[in-house]
């Protein structure tokens, strides 16, 4: 009984005599009244999520038709009768462009070789608000994303009977430096 009490009070007072501490890596210290410091440091990683683009562009038709005021076939009795209703049927179109993106974009619309209008065949389509910047989504408000608004305006008087594409439009998101 004397050997295992003997053994016990070795075991305790040679645990006591060192102490390690765990702390990301292993430091010994030694001895009664040793001490180790270390700081507890918090990193704010604010591109842990990185970033995510995602815009939506709402486009409404860009399909013009223009009325020549020729009138009306009446099947009813093979005539035609008198159509005052000359010019467009609407006049501009919207581009609406809704940033989800967790970062600012820029946006450019043009038509093609970067212009901000178009003509044939007398008639000529401009964009109006053709660039702006869209601020980053926030946080749990998706629908109130920043939003805005690109015009297509048409005017003139075609000068050809036949359907015609005036131009090409193009929409760049570019990132908002």
């Amino acid at each position: 009984m004397r050997k295992i009490a003997a053994i016990l009070t070795a075991f305790v007072v040679s645990a006591s005599m060192s102490m390690t501490a765990f702390a990301g890596s292993n430091e010994t210290i030694g001895g009664e009244g040793s001490s180790l410091s270390k700081d507890v440091k918090v990193i704010v990683d604010k591109d842990s999520v990185g970033t995510v683009y995602s815009v939506d562009i709402a486009w409404d038709s860009l399909e013009f038709t223009y009325n020549l005021g020729a009138g009306n076939w009446n099947p009813l009795n093979h005539s035609v009768t008198a159509d005052d209703d000359t010019g467009w049927k609407k006049d501009s179109a919207n581009i609406k462009v809704t940033n989800h993106s967790n970062a600012g974009v820029s946006i450019n619309a043009s038509f093609t070789g970067s212009k901000t209008t178009a003509a044939l065949n007398d008639v000529t389509a401009t964009l109006t608000n053709h660039s702006f910047n869209l601020d980053a989504g926030k946080l749990n408000e998706y629908a109130t994303a920043d939003n805005d608004t690109a015009v297509v305006e048409i005017s003139g008087t075609p000068s050809t009977e036949t359907e015609f594409v005036v131009g090409t439009i193009t929409v760049t998101v570019s990132a908002n430096p």
